[in-house]
């Protein structure tokens, strides 16, 4: 058997990365007579694998003893022993006097044997578990006044402490009384389970901000020394990230950029955002990836009309028609997000003619509260109505061509597109109804510039010829000519 050298320690421990087991033993009277000392036995819920533990007195806490390095991901289950002090050997019998019964480590770290108890193998002895004693140690502001990084400034009970802070930054570690003995940002926050905010400094400090002038802040520590942080969210810890049209040159996608940051009532305005798609989340001030993303849409208190860009990424996105400010509400309480601006969710698709840029298009001018009125040269015009996020060539279901012929005045009609015919500059007004999602084309009352409809009895068998004058069949893709009206197919 391998001799296990009995040291004289504080209640020290090196925190690791595996986050091991740190034992304590309160020994009742009984158990420390006769100069006794202390061994842990740990095994594997199975029993199939096990080792003994040497335990050490506390130096700070005279009469409790303690071990470390115990492996948490592989023991689960202990047996406290008073051993016979003229041996190092840790073994059952005749090393171990007394024993207490198979105990589960899940249920505390700090094990005090019943006052009276002896204990063997057929009758152990019995006792309860609890929490070590930690203490806070951090800034005044959640430490209290005049106790700033004191390694005891204020004692969790039960592995458990709340703390009133006021608005600002606050810092933290948690200690066992031993400035030497610390659970830090790396190695313990449980950041799964806390207030998603957190961050960590330079010297790992747990670091969060809270903005009310009272904030209930609850901090404990569990049985394997990971930390959880909890606090109400507050808008002002929460920032839009996007791409630089709407960001702010040089700031898309950042996500440290404070003027991001929402207000107290959860808002930000963006301003002079130029026309165009714009991507955009919510995250945690500091916080990156999935796990901090933040974007249901609240679409009964937006005026512009909001999508998820889909994928892994949960972006938003929202398609504006014109240089506007756009303001992002972010309603932190039920993770909702809504966005106020004139940003038309439909926009004319057509030749260029009609949309005075590129051919087709389908955002170049939207439909403000459902409708645009354009002024247009004589001559045809081709056209439909998209959501703008339309595809031309695969998918269909973002584009509308139900005429409206009860409201349409400028003599259109529609065959996969919509087209009508101008003898003379007019101004034309195209509305699309958001239920029906019906197009109509008109003349405002009052327009003296003639307009001629295009016959309805059309020959939709009539031959049809390129701008060449080359006859072309049905299959032809490009701007043709059938009945002397010019379209796209």
């Amino acid at each position: 058997m391998k001799k296990i050298t009995l040291l004289f320690a504080m209640c020290v421990f090196a925190i690791g990365i595996y986050a091991d087991k740190h034992l304590y033993l309160v020994p009742n009277s009984n158990w420390k007579q006769a100069d006794a000392r202390f061994a842990a036995y740990v095994y594997t819920a199975d029993e199939s694998e096990h080792a003994w533990y040497s335990m050490t007195e506390c130096a700070d806490e005279p009469g409790v003893y303690t071990v470390s390095g115990i492996k948490n991901d592989k023991y689960t289950k202990v047996i406290f022993c008073r051993m016979n002090p003229s041996t190092s050997e840790n073994d059952w019998q005749p090393y171990c006097w007394n024993q207490t019964g198979n105990l589960t480590m899940a249920d505390g770290n700090r094990f005090t044997v019943n006052d009276g108890q002896w204990g063997d193998n057929s009758n152990p002895a019995t006792g309860v578990w609890s929490v070590n004693p930690y203490f806070l140690a951090g800034t005044e502001s959640i430490a209290g006044s005049g106790k700033g990084w004191w390694t005891d400034a204020r004692q969790l009970t039960n592995g458990a402490i709340t703390v009133t802070v006021a608005a600002g930054t606050h810092k933290f570690k948690l200690t066992d009384s031993s400035w030497d003995n610390k659970y830090t940002y790396s190695d313990n926050l449980s950041t799964s389970n806390s207030t998603e905010t957190i961050t960590n400094d330079n010297d790992d400090n747990i670091t969060f901000t809270t903005y009310p002038a009272s904030t209930t802040v609850n901090i404990s520590i569990d049985a394997e020394n990971k930390i959880t942080v909890v606090y109400a969210p507050d808008s002002r810890n929460f920032i839009v990230v996007g791409n630089a049209e709407l960001i702010g040159e040089g700031k898309g996608w950042k996500n440290a950029n404070a003027d991001a940051a929402f207000s107290a009532a959860g808002s930000i305005t963006f301003s002079n955002v130029a026309a165009g798609e714009h991507t955009f989340r919510v995250v945690p001030l500091g916080k990156w990836g999935t796990n901090h993303n933040y974007n249901n849409i609240d679409a009964a208190n937006s005026t512009a009309y909001i999508r998820d860009a889909g994928g892994s990424d949960h972006n938003l996105r929202i398609v504006t028609a014109k240089t506007q400010d756009i303001t992002i509400n972010f309603d932190v309480t039920n993770n909702l997000i809504s966005v106020l601006a004139e940003a038309p969710h439909y926009f004319i698709a057509g030749t260029a003619e009609l949309v005075q840029s590129g051919d087709w298009s389908s955002r170049k001018y939207g439909l403000v509260n459902g409708t645009c009125t354009l002024t247009l040269a004589a001559g045809d015009h081709v056209f439909k109505v998209t959501d703008g996020y339309w595809n031309s060539d695969t998918d269909k279901t973002h584009e509308f061509t139900t005429l409206d012929e009860n409201c349409t005045s400028a003599g259109a009609y529609t065959d996969g597109s919509i087209k009508f015919h101008l003898d003379a500059e007019t101004n034309v007004t195209i509305s699309i109804d958001d239920e029906s999602k019906k197009v109509c084309v008109s003349v405002p009352s009052g327009e003296t510039t003639a307009v001629e409809a295009v016959e309805a009895e059309l020959d939709l068998n009539a031959p049809m010829f390129n701008v060449l004058g080359q006859q072309v069949n049905k299959e032809y893709k490009g701007i043709v000519i059938q009945n002397g009206v010019k379209y796209l197919r």
